[in-house]
């Protein structure tokens, strides 16, 4: 048997963004929609790895380094420099 849940469609500002460091090049890409609580959908576009994050889930590397499967912790604080940059300083916790 299969519930259905939601389905919702909305027009959702999208960024892409590139960086690279000495050892390694990324590309993003950073859907901001209304759902997930209000925080943006971050997606790795090499892996395809995903997650919803706000600026407060930026100061844990580890969890950075599990979900987009990076090596070290240096390339976690480098992408969390750079989606600082992208996020919103706050996200709604009133959705769903």
């Amino acid at each position: 048997m299969i519930e259905h849940l939601y389905e919702v469609t909305e027009r959702a500002p999208l960024n892409f963004v590139g960086f690279m460091t000495e050892d390694r090049r990324y590309d993003f890409a950073i859907v901001h929609t209304g759902n997930f609580y209000g925080k943006p959908l971050v997606i790795c576009m090499q892996s395809g790895r995903s997650a919803a994050l706000g600026r407060e889930d930026l100061g844990r590397a580890e969890q950075l380094m599990r979900i987009y499967n990076l090596e070290e912790r240096s390339e976690a604080e480098h992408l969390a420099d750079v989606l600082a940059m992208h996020l919103p300083e706050h996200c709604c916790q009133d959705e769903l």
